[in-house]
């Protein structure tokens, strides 16, 4: 009985890319574990994926800081850029905003919607490229990025952009939404501290 086990699991181990089934149940658990999971976990993960880029190509390639730092931002600039992104839907559309609630029905039905896909879309993204690198480690530390020592593409032109404006827009959040400083810094630990789910 243990053998046979043991053989079907074997056989799992080395069919289960091709099986649609697993491909079902693996973004199935992603998704789960982007919903329950808060923004600041995303940051631990690009911080980590960002830290593996610094090893990447300092240690592993021995290249200079110079074109280190190209090739851990070239690496990080997407899930960056999403992150902020998340960041912005999540404080601008925050349930606690006192504009929001004077809001009833469909309105506010239609805001927590926008707000979760907002939130959802970046976090999915950045889960699924964390989970991508972990399943192949060795296969990631060995390839350089395919635009390292390139011209900037229309792509990072565009994530610097947004980038740029979505942390410009976190930085005037108070302003812009008529809150004191305390309230914000309340509404950026609820999304940023890891262990609050």
């Amino acid at each position: 009985m243990s053998q046979t086990a043991h053989i079907s699991l074997r056989q799992f181990a080395h069919e289960h890319d091709d099986l649609p089934a697993f491909h079902a149940a693996y973004f199935l658990l992603t998704l789960i574990a982007a919903g329950l999971l808060n923004l600041g976990f995303f940051a631990i993960l690009i911080t980590g994926h960002m830290i593996l880029d610094v090893f990447k190509y300092r240690e592993v390639h021995g290249f200079t800081w110079r074109k280190t730092a190209e090739g851990v931002i070239r690496e990080s600039i997407v899930d960056l850029t999403l992150f902020f992104m998340g960041m912005v839907f999540a404080v601008y559309l925050h349930p606690t905003l006192t504009g929001l609630a004077g809001i009833k029905g469909i309105m506010l039905a239609e805001i927590t919607i926008l707000r979760s896909v907002g939130i959802l879309t970046p976090k999915l993204k950045i889960l699924y490229d964390c989970l991508k690198i972990l399943s192949h480690v060795d296969l990631y530390l060995s390839r350089l990025h395919p635009k390292l020592g390139k011209d900037v593409s229309i792509v990072e032109y565009v994530c610097m952009f947004s980038l740029c404006f979505t942390i410009g827009l976190l930085m005037i959040t108070p302003i812009v939404l008529n809150i004191p400083l305390e309230q914000f810094t309340h509404m950026l630990g609820s999304e940023l501290i890891p262990w609050k789910l």
